[in-house]
Parts: structure tokens; sequence; C-alpha cells
């Protein structure tokens, strides 16, 4: 099982005890952090759910009776109003939290990202093959065979999860890599501003931003850390 299928199943199942699953999560230290955060967003969802009887209920309902009200249609209303008022927190836990993790699309972050770090596109460290899979070794991703210049690699961080910044050398130009473990996407994006122009594509733990000056061919690059990159699990 690979850290995709084990969170697209977690995902649907929060509570599962597929054997699968289980022996994913006590291997994969990522996913383990991922189920955690599962975990936590399940029982805050559960409080949120949760209605607080007013101190005050039982006199409400006296009077209530006192001016005779029916007592079913008081029920249903009531049934009514707790309903609502639980999806009315439940739809507003879920859309706090959803801005919290994700503030801005990924494209935009990656182009934020690129523009914030504009002036490691000038460096030129000869980063060493065995340098970088130093750094890619947390995201259980790994380089077997070289990509040509390395200007510049370290660890980044992309909305919730941690990453990759790489600075290699394009045809007009560097271009900037990022490798983004956790940001899952459906299909190829492409990203642009004034500047710049790339891609994210999916990968087997998440997704790869591609982005270089405008007009810059980045089919190459592409192909070339496809080729070297594997995921270890």
């Amino acid at each position: 099982m690979n850290c995709l299928e084990f969170r697209r199943l977690l995902t649907a199942d929060p509570a599962g005890q597929d054997p699968d699953v289980l022996r994913h999560r006590r291997e994969c230290s990522a996913c383990a952090a991922f189920a955690e955060r599962m975990t936590q967003f399940e029982h805050t969802l559960d409080d949120a759910v949760k209605i607080t009887v007013p101190d005050d209920l039982a006199s409400r309902i006296l009077l209530r009776q006192s001016m005779g009200v029916d007592r079913a249609e008081r029920t249903r209303r009531a049934r009514w109003l707790a309903l609502a008022a639980s999806l009315l927190l439940t739809l507003g836990l879920v859309s706090g939290l959803w801005v919290v993790n994700y503030p801005y699309s990924l494209d935009a972050v990656v182009l934020a990202h690129v523009n914030n770090e504009v002036h490691h596109l000038e460096d030129r460290n000869n980063v060493r093959l065995a340098q970088l899979n130093d750094i890619l070794r947390p995201f259980n991703t790994q380089l077997r065979r070289d990509i040509g210049p390395i200007h510049y690699a370290a660890s980044c961080r992309m909305r919730k999860y941690a990453g990759a910044h790489m600075v290699l050398e394009g045809d007009k130009g560097p271009v900037t890599v990022l490798l983004m473990p956790g940001e899952y996407i459906g299909d190829r994006t492409p990203v642009q501003d004034r500047r710049f122009s790339g891609i994210i594509v999916p990968v087997d733990n998440g997704s790869m931003a591609i982005v270089g000056e405008r007009g810059e061919a980045l089919g190459g690059i592409e192909q070339r850390m496809r080729s070297a990159t594997r995921v270890v699990f």
C-alpha cells in the first residue's frame, strides 16, 4: 500500500481497521502523523455538534405549556432547531478548519513561494547529489541519478507540509523545482504571473512544481525529475 492509497482509505473511513491500513500507519511516520490529525479533527467535529442545553430550558417549556402550545408541535420545532444548530456549527467548524489549513490555492502558494525566494535563482552552490538526497530523506524521497547542475537545495514549507526547494539549470536560466509531499492534486495545473510560468504535476507522494522564466521549456526538467525520483517507503 502506498501513501496515496492509505490517505484515501483513511479519509473515507477514519475509524477503519483494515490490516493493510494499520500496517502502513505503523511503518510510515508521515502517514501516521496524517492519521493523528484526522483523529483530532474527528474529535473536534464530534465536540462541535454536541448542543448545550440552556439552563432555563425547563422554565421555557412550562411557559409554553401554560400558553397552550401543542406538545407535538413543540417537539417537532425543537428537533428542527437542534438539527439546524448542529448543521450550522458543523459547517462553521469545517469552513474554519479549511480556511486555516488552506488559506490559498496551491498554485497561488507556489508562485508566492518562488517570488519570496527569488534570490535563490542567483545561487550557484553546486549541490552534490548526495547532499540533495540528505535533504530529501525526511520526505521518503530519493534521486537515483544525476539531474544536471543543482544550484540550490533546501527544505521548505508549503501550506501544511514540509517539502524541498531546488534550483536547477534550464535552457534560458535557473528553474525552481518544488517537491511537495502531502499536497495531492488530480491533474496537471498551470501556474503563471507576470514574470514566471510553470506547472504543478501529481507525483507518488504528493505533487511537484516546476517554475521558470516565461518562455522556459519545462518538459525536459520534468522528464529528468520523473526518471530520477523515487519514493522510498
